[in-house]
């Protein structure tokens, strides 16, 4: 089951552009990508964006959870629901999930990407709330605080990701790895600059997202 559960305080209409323009940025995406024989794949920059994004979840967790009675800590800490961990309550629209859903159903494949897509959604309005319970920590964290904006851009360059059975994560068909443990993933150095034009220097050449069944541009 995905985890589209509502909370019962109010949304403020800032909460619900939030969510929406992450609807909007999401229907851009180009999920069934099929690469040319040449192969130039931005798997060098997509890996790192997805270590950012475990990274910034790790920081999240651990600040948070460290104000927690003992025992609340849970041991998995990467591709949870940091909003609800966050502020447990304050969510996205439902109609806004729905319009998601409409959006993803023969497009997207792999239960974890579309989960994490929920729990970006659920981020966005969170973000837009003004509630101290994230502004707080937010500010805290300065420029690094969005543990989502890696993982849309991993998204935007190259499709979807999936967990194998060990817990690997795999990039794609041949590039996987494991998340290690917290304090592992904290010692990663910061991935800052995500614009395109760093990504692009990372990778070697500048990637274009094509269309399905179009040759990749270089």
């Amino acid at each position: 089951m995905f985890d589209e559960k509502i909370g019962l305080t109010g949304t403020s209409p800032a909460m619900i552009k939030a969510a929406e323009d992450l609807v909007d940025r999401i229907q851009q995406i180009v999920w069934d990508i099929e690469y040319d024989d040449d192969g130039k794949d931005p798997v060098t920059s997509r890996v790192l964006l997805m270590r950012e994004h475990l990274r910034r979840s790790a920081v999240w967790c651990t600040t948070i959870e460290s104000h927690l009675p003992e025992g609340r800590v849970h041991r998995q800490w990467y591709f949870r629901d940091l909003a609800q961990l966050v502020a447990p309550g304050i969510r996205a629209e439902q109609a806004t999930l729905d319009r998601f859903r409409a959006h993803w159903a023969g497009r997207i494949s792999g239960v974890h990407t579309i989960n994490s897509i929920y729990q970006a959604l659920h981020w966005s309005a969170l973000s837009a709330s003004g509630d101290p319970r994230y502004d707080n920590v937010a500010h805290q964290l300065g420029p690094d605080a969005d543990p989502y904006e890696p993982l849309l851009r991993f998204f935007e360059r190259g499709g979807a990701y999936s967990l194998a059975g060990g817990g690997e994560i795999d990039i794609d068909f041949y590039t996987g790895f494991r998340p290690g443990q917290t304090q592992d993933v904290l010692a990663h150095e910061p991935l800052h600059d995500l614009s395109q034009e760093n990504l692009d220097r990372i990778d070697g050449f500048r990637w274009v997202a094509p269309g399905p069944s179009q040759p990749l541009l270089s």
